[in-house]
């Protein structure tokens, strides 16, 4: 019999009830993204005893850094089997050397394993499709779905929770089943390339444009609450008209802005099999109209539109570039904002490395670029100072994740100064 999640608390501390306490808020959006990528965990523990890392680890090395010089092993890649291990509590962190502590990976990983495969396949059967007007999922219903918090239990019947209508009925705006079952055949794919990884740093392209594709799907549900909430803060502080949405993805924060008022007008940038996704999510929202598409660079600020905006936005977007390119990045962003404008940067964030999302995303993001990383609180402060920002503000959304929202210069002057030598294509 499966136990129940809250018995995992130490696993899953960004909610350790999961789906059980579900309201619809946004935070259950992270609970599946968890899941899915916990799907690594087995994986990186198999290909840690294949090469030898574990055993590697007994070794009197000084530093994870002699380790790796010694073991020939890509630094980045063993550097996030490393900490999804000591998220997963296999591992633990004393001296400054890992220590094993766990000879199997625990069972709720297996546990979820087995769930998500029974998710997907009543996903692709239509059993969400079938619910009735009360919620009441048909007879063959796996009582799995209550596990994951899906459904509970009402005299003989399964019944749909506010979170299992919300994310796994289809049409609904905030659903989830396509990106369940895309997104777990990428990752079953991807650990059958796990080791090579380990070995020789080589990435998974192949796998990129449907990966694209996939994590779009999640980032409506996963952020539409604090989209709302920032676009409520940022018309308090100023007047919005233009927007400037770089990697742009679903769309969801800009989409919240032009939802406010009718003559708000947004530059979209991404590549064009996400776009082809944002304009869907603009037209469901009813703000299609307000939009502009464009297959663009963020490396090449050309194309990025006419300056300057009131807004830009880079959600998700730094962790998937070097230091070196967000810095430029970020420097370009003070170039095309007005006076006063703001900055609003979303992505996963380092502090929080010790708990299971963000570890596992770090490892997700190595197997599909050689660039990026998951950067600390304290680069993106100092990213955004250099570039000539103020007023820096730091939001929590959920464990590993954070929001940061900063002012431009507020003299015409002053941004002029910061903006020499700011072409990212440099």
């Amino acid at each position: 019999m499966l136990r129940s999640l809250q018995e995992y608390p130490h696993y899953f501390r960004s909610s350790s009830k999961a789906f059980l306490d579900a309201d619809g808020s946004g935070s259950q959006a992270h609970r599946v993204e968890e899941w899915l990528l916990s799907l690594l965990v087995e994986p990186a523990f198999q290909v840690a005893e294949r090469t030898g890392l574990f055993s590697r680890l007994r070794l009197p090395f000084e530093s994870v850094d002699e380790l790796i010089e010694q073991s020939h092993f890509d630094p980045r890649c063993t550097r996030c089997i490393l900490q999804v291990l000591l998220a997963a509590g296999v591992l633990e962190l004393r001296d400054g050397r890992y220590i094993q502590r766990m000879h199997s990976v625990p069972d709720v990983f297996h546990q979820i394993a087995l769930a998500l495969q029974t998710l997907q396949q009543s996903i692709e059967d239509g059993l969400f499709a079938a619910v009735s007007e009360d919620g009441a999922l048909p007879a063959h219903a796996s009582e799995t779905l209550i596990w994951l918090g899906i459904a509970r239990r009402e005299d003989e019947r399964l019944v749909l929770t506010e979170a299992g209508r919300r994310y796994f009925v289809p049409n609904q705006e905030c659903y989830l089943g396509q990106y369940v079952c895309s997104m777990r055949k990428v990752l079953l794919h991807i650990i059958t390339r796990l080791e090579s990884l380990l070995k020789t740093g080589q990435t998974e392209t192949s796998q990129k444009p449907e990966v694209l594709k996939s994590l779009v799907s999640l980032l409506y549900p996963l952020h539409q609450e604090e989209a709302q909430q920032v676009a409520d803060t940022l018309f308090k502080r100023g007047e919005v008209k233009r927007v400037l949405d770089l990697g742009t993805g679903s769309g969801v924060w800009s989409i919240a802005l032009a939802r406010k008022k009718r003559d708000i007008r947004v530059d979209a940038l991404d590549v064009p099999a996400v776009l082809e996704s944002t304009r869907a999510f603009a037209k469901r929202c009813k703000v299609l109209s307000q939009f502009r598409f464009t297959d663009g660079d963020l490396l090449q600020t050309e194309t990025w539109g006419e300056p300057p905006y009131d807004v830009i936005y880079l959600g998700y977007v730094c962790n998937g570039c070097s230091a070196a390119d967000n810095q430029r990045i970020l420097t370009a962003c003070a170039q095309y904002l007005r006076p006063g404008g703001h900055l609003v940067l979303a992505d996963y964030c380092a502090d929080q490395m010790g708990t299971l999302l963000p570890a596992l995303h770090a490892l997700f993001q190595a197997t599909l670029a050689r660039e990026g990383g998951i950067y600390a609180a304290e680069t993106y402060s100092g990213w955004c100072q250099e570039a000539g920002f103020s007023e820096l503000e730091q939001r929590s959304v959920s464990a590993g994740v954070a929001l940061f929202l900063a002012r431009a210069a507020a003299s015409q002057e002053h941004q002029e100064a910061v903006a020499v030598g700011a072409t990212v294509a440099e």
